[in-house]
Formats: C-alpha cells, structure tokens, sequence
C-alpha cells in the first residue's frame, strides 16, 4: 500500500523507516518551502544579555529553531560572544514535538514541552504546570516576557491562550512559508510512476492551502484516506469539506505508522469510503 507523505524526504527519513516496517510504500512529495527571515533582527537581539528582558524561549518549528542556528552562528562563532550564548542556553527552551526539541537539544538548550504535542496542549502545560513549578521564571513575570520565535502561518493559540493567562510574549518572526515551484507537474509526475495511492498525509494547515488545486484536478482525494498530522491541521481540512479519517494523536512518525495500520486493519480496503 502506498502513503503519499506531503513533505520533503529528510535524510535517513523517519517517516519513512516508521512507513516501511508497517509494510507500506512511502512516497514523498515536497509542497512548502521555508525560508529565514529577519536573520539580522535575532543576531542583534542574541549580542543582548537576555536575562534582562526574557525568562524563556518557545518555538513550535524546527525551522525556528534553524533560523536560531543560523543566528548562534552569526552572533557566537563569528563575532566570538561565548559568554553570551551561555547566558542564552541557560533560558529554557519550550517547545511542542520531539523532533524541534532535538533540533534544540542540538544547540545546547534545556528543553520542555515536548511531549504536549499540539499547541493547545503546549499552552496548557506552560500555564498550569511549567510556570506555578518553576519558581525562578515564576518570580520573573510580568516584568519580563517569553520569546517566541514564530513563522509567518502561525496560528492564533498560543498567542491567545497566554495573552489571556497574563503570560507576556515577544513575538519574532523567523522563517517564512511559501509554496513549492511546480506542485501541479510534480504531482502529475509521482501519479504516473504510482498511479495508486491509499492514503495521503497532510502536515499543515499551508501545507493543504498549497496543494488543494493540485490534488482536485487530478482527482486524487476523491478515492484516497486522508490522514492529517495533528488537529489543527484536521480542523482545517473539515472546514475545506473533506473527510479525514485519521488524525496521529502527536506528530511523530512511529504513532503515525501504527494509527494507519489500525484504522486499515479496522477498515479493510473493500469497505473503503
């Protein structure tokens, strides 16, 4: 069975090692690109000492978090200011998803949040857990803010739930979303070689935005399961009027795996929708 996997194939790709030892055939197809944005911004802020304005840092994407590499590289490697990317190192790092948390981890940060999943959760666990038990940022609020390193799709949530929870932030855009060049010929291309697909799997909200002509004019979510990475990306695509029939309970290639292979064990193919 093949899963048509709407992302760009990493290197030694976990989705795809997950995929093939449930016995399906993943097929990749790259649909956003993301490029950094206001690099200079970050590396201007990382020469501040950031005890004085930040208690913490919170990313949701890996992206983020390679704009910040590229910034360390900038502001620390280059220009020599160890002793600034220690006092950094030493905010926490939240995070939402295993695999930002050891794109982190990478740099050197400590990290928190990263079994939550899905931003609704992430906004939960830092109000009601993370702040009342860490007396340190506890003690540091309101006077000083929460750094959030976003991308220009960002959602609402967390924004919303800690404005509402009195919890300040300090937003910085850092990456930027677009479409891929030539969606439509690369979906053309992959369907002739795999002129059968039994599932597809969305992995963002733009990600669906960006391939929905696509995918309607050649005909291919009219016969196919569609599976969604997390619910906000769910919620979206219902809105759009499609079905979803699965959504991964968190956004890791393993727990994908396994949900697909239920749902087809519960739903064999003859009673597909």
């Amino acid at each position: 069975m093949s899963i048509l996997l709407l992302r760009e194939k990493a290197p030694l790709d976990l989705y795809e090692k997950s995929l093939l030892s449930h016995d399906y055939h993943p097929l990749f197809l790259p649909v956003i690109t993301h490029t950094p944005v206001n690099l200079d911004s970050l590396t201007k802020l990382l020469e501040q000492t950031p005890q004085d304005r930040f208690w913490g840092i919170l990313a949701t994407s890996q992206r983020a978090v390679e704009t910040l590499r590229l910034a360390f590289n900038e502001c620390f490697e280059k220009k020599g200011a160890v002793d600034k990317r220690a006092e950094w190192l030493a905010l926490p790092f939240i995070t939402v998803g295993r695999a930002t948390a050891k794109h982190a981890r990478k740099l050197g940060f400590e990290c928190f949040g990263e079994e939550t999943g899905v931003a609704t959760e992430l906004s939960r666990y830092i109000i009601e857990s993370f702040i009342p038990n860490y007396r340190e940022v506890k003690a540091k609020i309101p006077e000083k803010s929460l750094l959030f390193l976003s991308g220009d799709k960002r959602r609402e949530v967390l924004p919303t739930r800690l404005g509402e929870a009195n919890i300040p932030i300090h937003e910085l855009t850092v990456y930027r979303t677009e479409a891929s060049s030539g969606i439509a010929l690369e979906l053309d291309n992959l369907l002739s070689n795999h002129p059968r697909i039994d599932w597809v799997v969305f992995f963002s909200p733009s990600g669906v935005d960006m391939t929905l002509e696509a995918m309607q004019h050649c005909g291919l979510l009219s016969n196919t399961r569609i599976a969604a990475i997390g619910p906000t990306t769910r919620d979206h695509l219902h809105k759009l009027g499609f079905p979803v029939h699965l959504t991964a309970s968190k956004p890791e290639p393993e727990i994908l795996a396994q949900q697909v292979k239920e749902y087809d064990t519960q739903h064999p193919l003859s009673e597909r929708d």
